[in-house]
């Protein structure tokens, strides 16, 4: 007389069936998501087959080793290859889903910090001493060009005169103007700041602080107008830095849809690149200007460049060994994978139970056609 089978074992066995079919979709969704946005900017459409290829393989063999006698530590070459496959993907999609948009702050916020220091840097190429020596040099300029102003000598006067003096101390070439406001009105009109003479004799003081051979030999006027430049691109970074800030934290996620270039990640990396590539380009000029300067010659974005980038995976791994979710997520992937094995093995187990009560009662199934079953 044929057993009847332990309704609480079977009501168990329904249970982990369902459990395992909505984990197993969990387990693809997850997978198959992280290798889909890892190959989708190398591969296109093909993408999507890989990563459900990969998913599945992933899926087998957690099948596979949760339905042998083994188990784990029967099968460690296949449990060694899961983790592999399974790692990469779950990774992945929760660095692209829950990092992306951390590490690109972290990147911009370095990129700012890099362009300060390049700014700081290219202001070293003027030496304390030629600032000491500009600033008496202009300091003498503006005391002459008051006196000069001055309506009652017309800059003529014994001050003046001094004043020129002082200044002619510092600058050997400079020399006063004969009666340079007129003699008809000095004696009654003020002198201007846009006045001819103001001009001229700002003009001329000028060009020969330019040419004073100290300057001259500091390469001071070269160096000042490659600061200017290094205060324009640097300030316009920032910018650029500001904007794609706001823009990175404009979605939920990197994987978020944008209408500038396909999905938020791959316009961002391409924004970051180009400002990465301006900040190179002005290093390799202030180190010409300064070979002993150790400014970094690239901005630390390599985080940023990795993510979503399936050669760079590994970098991606090394470089944020230090951070907490890195730990996080490789849990997560070991978890889904002993939690996979388990229900399967689970299933398993309740199948040889139920066929040792009865071989010939049909056990229940979850209607998925082999997906559950042992050949």
């Amino acid at each position: 007389m044929a057993k009847t089978l332990n309704t609480e074992e079977v009501s168990d066995l329904k249970t982990f069936q369902a459990v395992s079919l909505i984990f197993s979709i969990l387990f693809l969704f997850v997978v198959g998501n992280g290798y889909y946005n890892l190959f989708l900017t190398k591969i296109g459409s093909y993408a999507l087959v890989v990563a459900l290829l990969l998913a599945a393989l992933a899926w087998l063999l957690a099948k596979l080793i949760g339905s042998n006698k083994g188990k784990i530590f029967g099968n460690l070459p296949l449990f060694f290859l899961l983790l592999i496959i399974s790692s990469v993907g779950v990774f992945n999609a929760m660095m692209l889903n829950l990092e992306g948009k951390t590490i690109y702050t972290e990147a911009i916020d370095d990129a700012e910090n890099q362009f300060v220091t390049l700014r700081a840097a290219s202001k070293d190429l003027i030496t304390e001493e030629i600032l000491l020596k500009i600033t008496a040099i202009e300091d003498k300029r503006e005391k002459f060009l008051d006196e000069v102003k001055n309506p009652l000598n017309c800059g003529q006067g014994p001050v003046a005169i001094q004043r020129a003096q002082e200044l002619k101390a510092l600058l050997p070439a400079f020399q006063m103007l004969s009666n340079p406001a007129g003699s008809k009105s000095c004696d009654k009109t003020p002198i201007g700041e846009d006045s001819p003479v103001i001009i001229n004799y700002r003009s001329s003081i000028n060009a020969l602080l330019y040419n004073h051979p100290d300057l001259v030999k500091a390469r001071y006027k070269e160096n000042q107008e490659f600061i200017s430049k290094i205060e324009t691109e640097t300030n316009a970074a920032q910018e650029q830095l500001k904007d794609l800030l706001t823009y990175v934290n404009s979605g939920d996620s990197l994987l978020k849809d944008s209408n500038i270039n396909g999905k938020l990640l791959k316009s961002a990396r391409g924004r970051l690149e180009e400002i990465s590539t301006n900040y190179a380009n002005l290093a390799v000029e202030l180190k010409n200007y300064a070979p002993k300067s150790e400014l970094l010659m690239n901005l630390n974005i390599t985080d940023a460049r990795s993510l979503g980038e399936w050669s760079q995976l590994i970098n991606l791994i090394v470089h944020r060994l230090d951070k907490p979710p890195t730990y996080v997520y490789f849990g997560l992937s070991v978890f889904f994978d002993w939690i996979l094995i388990y229900l399967f093995a689970r299933l398993s187990s309740l199948k040889a139970i139920l066929k040792q009560q009865n071989p010939k009662a049909n056990i229940p199934n979850s209607g998925i056609p082999s997906a559950w079953q042992d050949h």
